[in-house]
């Protein structure tokens, strides 16, 4: 089965989010099994997503993707 694509939430125009949302978010992420899982898991990301800047969805989705952010 293919994964769809999901458009993001639009960015936030202030930075709101502290790096321990970031890990709690990861860390409810990494907790999450069982049937449904896939259904479950977009909320906690939109909704981190729905609270951080254009450039900290850039930062987190190359993180996540690939394992680093940007190279300085």
């Amino acid at each position: 089965m293919r994964s769809r694509r999901r458009t993001p939430p639009s960015p936030s125009t202030e930075p709101t989010v502290t790096v321990e949302e970031v890990d709690a978010t990861f860390a409810e992420l990494a907790e999450m099994s069982g049937t449904g899982v896939q259904a479950r898991r977009p909320a906690p990301v939109d909704g981190l997503f729905a609270r951080t800047t254009a450039g900290e969805q850039r930062f987190l989705r190359l993180l996540v993707l690939e394992g680093r952010p940007q190279r300085a």
